[in-house]
């Protein structure tokens, strides 16, 4: 797909401006509209896919699967995901002989590392174009165990689905496109393409284990009664942002309540995103250099709903010297009197999710901040907080104003070494949380 010429093409002009390169005149023997795509998606990749980024082969020729497609460090979850399901089952199953499915292939990332936990591999995508980049791609990358097809899951009656009950497949992934026919967002599982609903069956008759992607702003609790059959959720963070749900689907799982995992992930580029050093490991993959290894936290975080639903949080209006505030993938799980009950430590109000304790909390699953003072809130207090810290980061929890509103009203700039948290406590009261990082 791509030429020896295009490939010297790409690697001379890494860091053109690709509005200009299309303006000039192509060299002889390069395809300068492919070669313009591929120096952008570049750009993205390089932080997005970094084993793919270091490959000057690869092709890229549409911007949009680059933009939906999952991040290595995502794939690589799933392919974690994937050992330790199948390490933890009878020796028939192990994974030498497992076989995977990927129903919507997209631009591949997760269907290249779900295969380095497989014998088998099976690729599926819809549109042509797209399917043989990504052919292309993985010759490039030595993926010599996937198997591509160019078809549609659901067309003629699902008969891929039907084809694919021979095939004795360990676990099917699927990733439904997440827009409605009007091109507007979907959040509901029934507006995903396909209907994973719907294909429940189907897809059970395939194979007893069903990965499934899902919007990260999908309602958890809806989504369970959707789909009976989850075994876990993966509520998957990348510094500290929801960027995916994972459900597994287990056809022999029934009765038992699922565990909700929220995963932490980090990428090595960003590692002073980490507070605590010593609770990180490292996963690494066959070709790929050091600089671009993936950091794990070790231990996820795993909760049920039924115990935030049983836990009993602590409140107080007296703030100890530190304050937490927890990460995106715990506020999503939504585990706020959990957090209170298992670490010890105790909730401002129940409608602000910050927490406090006077002992350092080392292990909690969140920012730590030093408090250094707690003022009560008025417009004068507020005048006089934004002439002594001209520059901090200003959070607004549970309060009157949003934080837009006070930055503007006070006219604190971002910056500086402080975080100021304008919050409502137990009490009812208004104040202003001083604090320094931990």
């Amino acid at each position: 797909m791509l030429t020896e010429k295009d490939i010297e093409f790409i690697k001379a002009n890494g860091n053109a401006d690709v509005t200009r390169l299309l303006l000039g005149k192509a060299p002889e023997g390069v395809n300068l509209p492919l070669c313009a795509k591929c120096i952008q998606a570049r750009a993205k990749m390089k932080i997005k896919a970094p084993l793919w980024w270091e490959n000057l082969a690869l092709a890229y020729p549409f911007s949009v699967s680059v933009e939906q497609g999952s991040s290595q460090t995502t794939a690589l979850l799933k392919q974690r995901i994937i050992k330790e399901l199948f390490n933890n089952l009878p020796d028939s199953d192990t994974p030498c002989s497992i076989k995977t499915a990927d129903l919507t292939g997209g631009m591949g990332i997760d269907s290249y590392f779900i295969s380095q936990a497989a014998s088998t591999h099976y690729y599926f995508e819809r549109t042509t174009e797209l399917c043989e980049a990504t052919e292309y791609n993985f010759s490039q990358l030595g993926a010599t165990n996937i198997i591509v097809s160019n078809r549609d899951v659901t067309a003629d009656g699902c008969a891929v689905l039907k084809e694919l009950v021979q095939k004795e497949i360990s676990l099917v992934y699927i990733d439904p496109a997440r827009r409605t026919a009007t091109g507007d967002k979907a959040i509901l599982l029934q507006d995903y393409e396909p209907n994973v609903i719907d294909l429940q069956e189907d897809l059970f008759a395939i194979s007893r284990y069903v990965l499934i992607k899902v919007s990260p702003m999908a309602d958890i609790k809806l989504n369970l009664k959707y789909l009976p059959n989850t075994r876990a959720v993966y509520i998957v963070t990348v510094e500290n942002e929801c960027k995916e749900l994972l459900f597994l689907l287990d056809r022999e799982h029934s009765g038992s309540e699922p565990l909700i995992n929220v995963v932490l992930l980090y990428n090595k580029h960003n590692i002073n995103a980490l507070q605590n050093g010593n609770q990180i490991c490292f996963t690494n993959t066959k070709n790929q250099s050091t600089d671009n290894q993936i950091i794990v936290q070790k231990d996820d975080v795993t909760i049920k709903i039924s115990e935030e639903e049983s836990a009993t949080a602590t409140y107080t209006s007296n703030l100890g010297k530190y304050l937490y505030e927890p990460g995106k993938g715990m506020l999503k799980a939504g585990a706020y009197k959990l957090i209170s009950e298992r670490y010890g430590c105790q909730k401002l109000a129940v409608s602000t999710h910050l927490y406090t304790s006077d002992e350092e909390i080392a292990d909690f699953p969140g920012k730590t901040f030093c408090i250094e003072e707690v003022i009560p809130f008025n417009k004068k207090s507020l005048k006089e907080v934004a002439k002594r810290f001209p520059k901090a980061d200003f959070t607004a929890r549970n309060f009157p104003m949003d934080t837009n509103a006070l930055k503007k009203l006070s006219g604190i700039k971002d910056g500086g070494s402080h975080h100021i948290f304008a919050v409502t406590l137990h009490n009812g009261e208004k104040v202003l949380i001083i604090t320094s990082a931990k």
